[in-house]
Order: structure tokens, then sequence, then C-alpha cells
């Protein structure tokens, strides 16, 4: 069996075009341009959304872990490559302790002495759990505000700090969108059935406004995993207005790694990955 280049569903080994989708299937002998897949590392058209051989989404971050099968030796050197690392880095504590304060100029170096050793810790940690600041290689309008709505129900892993605030802004300019859209709609329905003007108002809107909140506040959840702040401050987030405005002060915290808890990566897809 092999898996539709575009949607990802099974289709036959010589199934030339996709029954789902209709997407016209890619196949080994053609000259075209071909990506390593992310998980098997076979070579797959550019192009394509999903590997063909393991089904693979290639939209998915994909951390490689050693597998039960990799020999001693292997994850021996590992393990020494990681003790080496962590045993390279100063003790924070013991750098800042060994600064002397003698005026008051020397506050304001030690306050950016603090901040450059937050920051090489953070570093150290993003490399050592494979964490990047942002889900996105490049976050901008389109890319953040669709990662933001196909994780609407997402809230176990982080969320970057452009990838949120572009997201972010993304979900209220959609909502201007969804907004001229209903008119449109509502003035057809006026048109034919004008005493259900009012009905279908209600619906559109309150359909939309379930969307858009829950939506924005899983968001803040994966913000909040991503700055290492305690997830049960999203309730101020049920606030009108001035609840909002905490969470969006909060939500502007740098990212924070202490510990590979979260990732760009949910806890449902890494435990189906690795089983």
């Amino acid at each position: 069996m092999f898996y539709c280049q575009r949607c990802g569903r099974q289709i036959a080994d010589d199934e030339l075009r996709c029954h789902f989708c209709g997407i016209v299937q890619e196949r080994e002998g053609t000259s075209i341009e071909t990506k390593p897949c992310k998980k098997c590392k076979k070579a797959i058209p550019v192009n394509a959304n999903y590997c063909p051989y393991c089904g693979l989404d290639q939209a998915t971050l994909f951390y490689d872990e050693m597998s039960f099968d990799d020999s001693k030796d292997d994850q021996k050197e590992i393990r020494d490559e990681r003790e080496n690392e962590d045993d390279s880095l100063e003790d924070p504590l013991q750098t800042l302790e060994s600064f002397e304060i003698n005026d008051p100029s020397d506050v304001e170096k030690f306050l950016q002495k603090i901040e450059e050793e937050r920051d090489k810790i953070r570093e150290a940690n993003a490399k050592k759990y494979h964490i990047a600041k942002n889900e996105s290689k490049k976050p901008g309008l389109i890319v953040s505000t669709k990662l933001m709505l196909k994780d609407w129900l997402t809230v176990d892993k982080r969320m970057g700090t452009g990838d949120f605030w572009w997201g972010y802004l993304g979900m209220y300019l959609l909502t201007i969108i969804v907004s001229v859209i209903m008119g449109a709609v509502l003035a057809g329905i006026y048109m034919y059935y004008p005493k259900m003007v009012g009905t279908a108002f209600d619906v559109m809107f309150t359909v939309w406004m379930i969307f858009f909140f829950i939506t924005t506040i899983t968001a803040f959840i994966r913000r909040f995993h991503d700055s290492e702040l305690p997830m049960f401050m999203i309730v101020f987030r049920f606030i009108p207005v001035a609840g909002e405005l905490f969470c969006l002060f909060f939500a502007m915290r740098p990212q924070m790694i202490s510990n590979g808890r979260y990732t760009f990566e949910s806890k449902s897809k890494r435990k189906k990955r690795t089983k």
C-alpha cells in the first residue's frame, strides 16, 4: 500500500491517481525533484505533503531519537556527549555570586548579567531538548494563522512568540472577513426570508465566537507552556477585556526551557510516533 502524496490516505500500489482527492501520484523513475522523508529518509517528490511510503505528514516536526535497536556503544556515545555539554556550562549561580556591586551603575550591569545567564541556559536546554524558538521556520501572518487554526483544540504543546502574535493578529483579521461574509449571507436571507435574519445572525455569530474563543484560549495555553507559566492563569481570560489584556501581557514573556516536557509536537503525536 502507498499513501497519497497530498491527502495522506492509503491507496493501491498501482493507483496513479488518488481516488480521494484526485491528485496524480508521482512515482520513482520519473524526472522529478525529490527530498528525503523526515522519518524513513526515502526520496519523495519535493511538493509531497505526505510520504508515499510511511505516510508521515511532512509538515510535522520530527525528532530523531535513539531506537531500542541502537547499539550500546552508540547510546553511550550520545550520553557522554550530553554530559560533556552539561559540564561545559558554567554554573550560573556561581557566576552571579562572584559579581561585585560597588556602586549604583553596577546594578544595571548585574541585571544584564542575569539576562545573559538566562539566555545561555535557554540556548543550552533548547539544544538539549531540540526546541526551536517557533514551530514555523519563518512565522508570518498566513503560516502562523494556519498553525493556530490547525491546533485549535491542542493544548499539550508549545507555541512560540512569533507564531502566537502573528496567529493572534490573523484571528482578528479573519473575524473581519467572516463578518463581511456573514453580512452578505444575511442580506441574501433577508431577500427571501426576512423573519429569519435575526435567528440566522444569532446562530452564525454564536458559532464563530465559540470557535474564536476556543482557538485563542488554547493558543494562550500553548504560549504559557512555552514560557513555562502555570496553566491556571488561563482562567483570567474569561474576564472580559481586562482578562484578555492580562493574558496578552504575560504572553510577551520570552521562551523558557528548563525541561523537555512540552515541545512543538503534541504529546499524543509523540506517543503514536514512538509506538
